[in-house]
């Protein structure tokens, strides 16, 4: 990744990239449990998970300083129960849908950012009531365009954006805002560029353009021999 790249050309020039932490985190539930699965048939597979919790509590902070950046997060959060499903499924190498969907009745608050050579990335809120919300991300080729919605019964208010290379490699531009006074709800976006996966699709289209080309010239060639032994 380029953020592993640049710390690597950093130490070869004889920086110090020692990374200081500090982080604590603590949590609990009465019940909890989770169920995945997976499935492949040939150009199309996909992939499930479901998750869900009872009367749980948490709460965590961290930070960490070096020479190519700083990063801070807090959180705590309180619920009655919760519970996520998530999905996947792509069509070969190069396409692909994801999705996800999490309710939730409790309370939470966090606070998190990050600043560096390779990016911002920062969010904040606090809530306290009932949420329905879902994501859906379609991808090619590389790149993918998703959506975020939330619906809220409660009262909080919430805000996140990033710009940048992220933990996963891909370069993103998200922002969401959130807001419920009673009832409220919250919106986002994300558009992610994966360099490696843009340059893996472009070198196969170009081995099956060259493919085709090379039986394009080899029919020619056989064409044009045998009309030469028709002649002949």
């Amino acid at each position: 990744m380029l953020g592993d790249r640049i710390g690597d050309t950093l130490e070869a020039l004889g920086f110090d990239l020692s990374e200081q932490t500090v982080s604590a985190s603590a949590s609990t539930e009465l019940f909890g449990g989770s169920l995945d699965g997976s499935f492949e048939s040939g150009v199309l597979s996909g992939s499930g998970k479901l998750e869900g919790s009872v009367l749980g509590a948490g709460v965590s902070a961290s930070s960490s300083v070096n020479a190519l950046g700083m990063t801070g997060a807090a959180s705590a959060e309180a619920y009655l129960a919760k519970g996520s499903a998530e999905g996947e499924v792509k069509l070969g190498d190069h396409a692909g849908l994801s999705g996800r969907g999490e309710a939730e009745v409790g309370a939470s608050a966090n606070a998190q950012g990050s600043i560096g050579l390779t990016g911002m990335q920062g969010s904040v809120g606090a809530f306290a009531g009932g949420r329905l919300g879902g994501d859906a991300s379609p991808e090619v080729a590389g790149l993918s365009a998703g959506v975020h919605g939330e619906l809220r019964a409660g009262l909080g208010a919430d805000a996140s954006g990033q710009f940048g290379m992220g933990d996963d490699g891909k370069f993103h531009l998200d922002a969401s805002l959130g807001l419920s006074v009673g009832i409220g709800g919250e919106i986002g976006f994300d558009v992610a560029i994966d360099p490696q996966e843009v340059v893996d699709t472009v070198t196969d289209v170009a081995d099956d353009v060259a493919d085709i080309a090379a039986d394009v010239g080899n029919s020619v060639a056989d064409a044009a021999d045998a009309v030469v032994d028709f002649l002949f």
